[in-house]
């Protein structure tokens, strides 16, 4: 059973697994009613470009995943800083 899993919209989990001066990149997880799809993401460090690469994922949540790199990325343009280990967050299904 996934705790995680929501009766409606989607949860988006990720988990950094690496980051060097080009960028970060984080598994990803996004927890849907129907199930579970696991992904990866980049976040370019220059640019704050983010990429997301799960198959079967919609592309609301493509969207909301991209965008929630971008706001991540916003806070942390300094060279020297640490990107977070874990990020969590709930969003609506968008039609």
């Amino acid at each position: 059973m996934d705790e995680l899993r929501p009766e409606t919209g989607a949860r988006v989990e990720l988990r950094r697994r690496s980051q060097d001066e080009a960028r970060v990149v984080y598994a990803v997880r996004l927890h849907l009613p129907e199930g579970p799809i696991d992904g990866e993401a980049t976040l370019d460090r220059a640019t704050g470009r983010g990429e997301l690469e799960a198959e079967g994922a919609p592309d609301w949540l493509r969207s909301f995943v991209t965008g929630l790199l971008r706001q991540i990325w916003t806070s942390r343009r300094d060279a020297d800083a640490t990107f977070p280990h874990r990020v969590l967050r709930w969003r609506e299904a968008k039609g």
